[in-house]
């Protein structure tokens, strides 16, 4: 799916959240999270943190310039196994805040566009492995609102493009509904790189002394396919509470009553078995426990929804709803594994980028080194001419 900018369109925040969602899920609410941890932190963490999150090299450009511009002259300059006089060794201290000067520059100028590029390709579908269709990235977003809307604010550009991608996410999400309804989806198939590294610890943790028996290519085969099968148990737990929740709220939207007398009675319900769960103590039943956080989950689901009209109808009936839960799972899946293939994609064309600037960095400062120096320590540069043509 193509996003070009003609198909961005910018709405008001209340009117998107109407028109695609009936109440907040986890992908809007865990975004949201995010969002406000980010806010909280200082501004060179948060910069930080974007850039080994988007941009892995230019975050190592960065770190490496720093070293060579603050740490290796301090070396150089007070190195007391040379022989050299102080402003020698300054003259040639100074090379390397030069250097990374340059460096920095260069780096940051060619792995920045690169990056833009990358992001516009999988923010257009033009990448199979790295498609974010689903999800075009904030980057490419940005310059095309920027145009549309040349006075647009800084909060109300990222609005925005959250918007945006809201936008895309969901129009994937419902073409997939229609298109898929009718698919098996293996929850295999539903298993993100975050999920399987996280049931990959586990695994290598608890058949830990089994796994050392193994042979090299035994061992790896084994931690796959445990790996894979515990994840995928993650998933579909996940998935079918996630259906029963809204296969819930969905038969009190069907029942006819209003919002508010489902609501009275649903806690009230929670409040007895509350009661229920105290008054046993440790011999409290499993269903009752089960039975309140299903309660209390449906219940928190309903804060956000101000009239049962607003609710989405995704399927008649709970298997119908559990496919288009699997649907939205599976399109969330893929947008989180294209992103990794295109950080990996950012990190090593980054990596080859930075190895095929060198050249033109090292050619740029030994041109301007002599230059610089000249304005900055001209007796030293004439001493060692002298010395040279001597």
């Amino acid at each position: 799916m193509k996003i070009s900018a003609p198909q961005i369109r910018y709405e008001s925040a209340q009117g998107a959240s109407r028109a695609n969602t009936s109440f907040k899920g986890g992908y809007a609410a865990s975004r949201e999270l995010t969002k406000q941890i980010a806010e909280s932190s200082p501004k060179a963490i948060k910069f930080l943190t974007n850039l080994g999150k988007n941009n892995g090299e230019i975050l190592n450009t960065i770190v490496t310039a720093i070293g060579t511009a603050c740490v290796a002259p301090i070396f150089i300059a007070f190195n007391p196994l040379s022989k050299e006089d102080k402003e020698t060794k300054i003259y040639s201290a100074l090379r390397q805040p030069i250097s990374a000067v340059i460096a920095l520059v260069i780096q940051i100028g060619v792995n920045t566009k690169f990056n833009n590029w990358l992001d516009k390709l999988s923010s257009t579908s033009q990448l199979d492995r790295a498609d974010l269709g689903a999800k075009p990235q904030a980057s490419y977003l940005k310059k095309i609102l920027k145009m549309q809307h040349p006075k647009m604010t800084k909060e109300e550009l990222n609005a925005a493009v959250e918007m945006a991608q809201d936008q895309a996410f969901w129009e994937k999400v419902n073409v997939s509904r229609l298109n898929m309804k009718d698919t098996p989806i293996d929850y295999k198939d539903l298993v993100d790189s975050s999920s399987y590294k996280a049931a990959k610890k586990e695994v290598e943790e608890k058949f830990a002394s089994q796994i050392s028996t193994l042979g090299k290519k035994e061992a790896k085969a084994f931690i796959e396919d445990k790996t894979m099968e515990l994840a995928a148990k993650g998933v579909e737990k996940q998935i079918n509470y996630e259906a029963g929740i809204k296969h819930k709220l969905a038969q009190y939207a069907a029942s006819g009553k209003t919002k508010e007398s489902v609501m009275e009675e649903l806690t009230s319900n929670l409040d007895s078995l509350k009661k229920t769960i105290s008054d046993a103590g440790e011999n409290a039943l499993k269903q009752d426990k089960d039975n309140a956080k299903v309660l209390a989950d449906v219940i928190e689901k309903m804060k956000s929804v101000e009239d049962f009209k607003q609710v989405k109808n995704i399927g008649k009936n709970f298997d119908e709803i559990l496919q288009s839960v699997k649907i939205k799972k599976w399109v969330k899946t893929g947008i989180n594994n294209a992103e990794d293939v295109l950080k990996s994609s950012k990190k090593w064309g980054g990596i080859v980028l930075s190895l095929l600037t060198l050249p033109v960095s090292c050619g740029l400062l030994n041109w301007a080194y002599p230059r610089i120096m000249e304005k900055l320590m001209p007796e030293v540069v004439a001493a060692k001419k002298a010395k040279g043509a001597k």
